[in-house]
């Protein structure tokens, strides 16, 4: 009898992850397919990836391509809020809150708060650099000292490890619009963190510094 209740016990090991993994596998599946949907249809996207923000370990996924797709800022706004409430420490959503509070005509220092949030969370990702280092110097004249001087470090960072390459179009915009002044002060932030090079400068759009 023990036998028999052993091989059981061994089965239901074996069997009851494999039916997990299967049902698990259909639903990303499933959410797959209706993230495909709401790319290609933006007008009801809300609809179709709301019931998947309640399946545990695929609502965040859910909620960002949500955010993709929707077009309405107060939407986008609420969905932030929430994700961050969820994830405090989620470098990429404070990112996002700072975007969305630029873009909307929140009140300035709102942008700067969720910046900097994004800083403190993830100072070292490579990936969020170039996003934050664009944020940065739109919003640069209103940045504390400490914080252009992390946004001075993010450029370089990202430009040595090359992940400005599709970004570079849109510094080049913003810093466009920055006064002669304001970039000959993120040029001289720049020189001063460590590993930063004339070819770094110029990779990041900025006329190459004179021979020491």
């Amino acid at each position: 009898m023990w036998t028999r209740f052993s091989r059981l016990l061994s089965a239901c090991i074996v069997i009851v992850p494999s039916v997990f993994a299967i049902v698990l596998g259909a639903q990303i599946v499933a959410f797959a397919g209706a993230r495909w949907a709401a790319e290609h249809s933006p007008a009801d996207s809300g609809a179709r990836l709301e019931p998947w923000f309640s399946v545990r370990g695929l609502e965040f996924a859910a909620r960002n391509a949500a955010i993709k797709t929707q077009s309405n800022l107060n939407l986008l706004q609420d969905q932030l809020a929430e994700m961050v409430t969820q994830s405090p420490l989620s470098a990429a959503t404070w990112n996002a809150i700072a975007g969305l509070d630029l873009a909307s005509g929140a009140p300035v220092d709102a942008a700067v708060q969720a910046l900097t949030m994004s800083a403190v969370t993830a100072p070292n990702e490579l990936h969020l650099m170039p996003a934050r280092a664009k944020l940065g110097i739109a919003l640069w004249e209103k940045l504390p000292a400490e914080r252009r001087n992390g946004i001075a470090i993010d450029l370089v960072t990202a430009s040595r490890w090359g992940y400005f390459n599709e970004d570079k179009p849109v510094l080049s915009a913003i810093l466009k619009g920055k006064s002669e002044a304001v970039r000959e002060q993120i040029m001289t932030l720049i020189l001063q963190v460590e590993g930063a090079s004339a070819a770094v400068v110029t990779d990041l759009g900025f006329p190459a510094p004179p021979a020491r």
